[in-house]
Formats: structure tokens, C-alpha cells, sequence
């Protein structure tokens, strides 16, 4: 398909092979560290990126921007409801709003190689399956993946009810108990080949991020009970 017909094809769904959903809270002075991101997919081949739709759920920054034009399939989604440590909320909604079954979920500071979206396009539907990624850093050693970086299957995801919203408001905790709870209900978490990696992002921590405070205080009370 002719590059130049892009925008015009991101109005039919159809063709979409996987969901990328990412978020973020940006309350310093620019959204950088997402466009930064967005800019470098952008110029992956047209073939893999065409057929994937990227999702951005704007957490109630404050931070005034304009959405710029990206030759990407992007939906755009933008919480108001000012809730710290927001995460569970925006992946519970990007993943609402998304065309494929395949989805990957993943914060701002990692980067999927061309190489890794092409083969999640084309990967079978991971079914109960939910996947991490290892990580590959500056010398080339590979290393574990992050804990909350997931590729697994929409309706799995839907089907034991998503991130449990109560630790919306704190930090902490939310990760930890989604994955207990679907291996709780059978399903089985596993590491894609080594041969298909992603890279930590070095972010601008003083002007595109948050200054949000990491206290585990209230949801280590909630998880406590949770365990009971």
C-alpha cells in the first residue's frame, strides 16, 4: 500500500495484527518522552507498523501539548480523573479500546526493535498464555524482562477482569497481584525466544516525567488483605 494513503487506511481496523498500549503522567515540562518513542516507530518499516494499533492513554497530565501527525495507527485516549498512581486505570482502558486480540502493554522507558513487532504481528494468538520480554542492554547481554511488560490476549486480559483499580491512588502492588491472579486461574506466564528482545529507554527524568512520590505504604495495606 502506498505510504501516502496511510491516513485514510487507519479508519478501516481490520487489518490490525496487534494492539500496543503504553501511558503516561507528565507533570514536569514537555510529553517527550512519549513523542520521542512515537517519532522512532514511525520510522520502522511501513509493512510492520501498519498493522499495528498504538494506543496512548494520557493519565490526567497537566502538561499542555498538541498531538502531533504520526504515520501510525494511533488512538488517542486521555484520562480526567486525577488519580495518582493511575496505571492499572489506563491500561484497564487502553486495553478496552483495543482492535486486536493480540496486545502488548508496556510503560514509556522500553522500546520494541522492528525486529520484535514484526514477530508479535505475526505470532499466534498467545491464547492463556502471557508473555514477558528480555531485555538486551548497551554490550549486548540479555537480561530479565520487566515485570509489568506483558503480550498476551485481550480476551484473557478482559476475562479475569483486568488491573484490580483499588491500588489506583498508591503505589505499588498492582503488577504483582495481576500476575498472581491469572496464574491463580490457569494461566501461564512465559518468556518470548531470546532472539526477540526490547531495550530500556534512557528518559529526561527532570522535564518529560512525573515527580510522583514511590511509597508503598497504602498498597502494601491492600495487598496484605488481599492475601487473606
Amino acid at each position: 500500500m502506498d505510504k501516502n494513503n496511510h491516513m485514510n487506511y487507519c479508519f478501516d481496523k481490520q487489518h490490525i495484527e496487534l494492539s500496543y498500549i503504553t501511558h503516561f503522567f507528565c507533570d514536569q515540562g514537555n510529553i517527550n518522552s512519549l513523542t520521542d518513542l512515537l517519532k522512532v516507530y514511525e520510522s520502522y518499516s511501513f509493512d510492520v507498523v501498519s498493522k499495528i494499533q498504538f494506543i496512548i492513554v494520557d493519565d490526567c497530565s497537566p502538561v499542555k501539548y498538541e498531538i502531533e501527525n504520526y504515520n501510525l495507527n494511533i488512538t488517542w485516549l486521555r484520562i480526567t480523573d486525577d488519580i495518582p498512581w493511575n496505571q492499572g486505570g489506563a491500561r484497564n482502558l487502553g486495553v478496552t479500546h483495543a482492535k486486536s486480540d493480540k496486545i502488548i502493554i508496556t510503560d514509556l522507558d522500553h522500546i520494541l526493535p522492528e525486529e520484535t513487532l514484526k514477530h508479535l504481528v505475526k505470532k499466534n494468538n498467545p491464547g492463556r498464555d502471557f508473555f514477558k520480554i528480555y531485555r538486551k542492554d548497551s554490550t549486548g547481554k540479555i537480561y530479565k524482562g520487566h515485570s509489568n511488560l506483558f503480550f498476551m490476549s485481550r480476551a484473557r486480559f478482559i476475562r479475569f477482569f483486568g488491573y484490580d483499580e483499588e491500588y489506583s491512588g498508591g503505589y505499588g502492588g498492582e503488577d504483582y497481584r495481576f500476575v498472581k491472579f491469572h496464574k491463580y486461574h490457569g494461566s501461564r506466564q512465559r518468556y518470548l525466544s531470546k532472539k526477540f528482545v526490547c531495550y530500556e529507554r534512557e528518559l529526561d527524568r527532570d522535564n518529560s516525567y512525573h515527580n510522583l512520590v514511590r511509597d508503598l505504604s497504602r498498597n502494601t495495606i491492600i495487598d496484605l488483605k488481599k492475601e487473606e
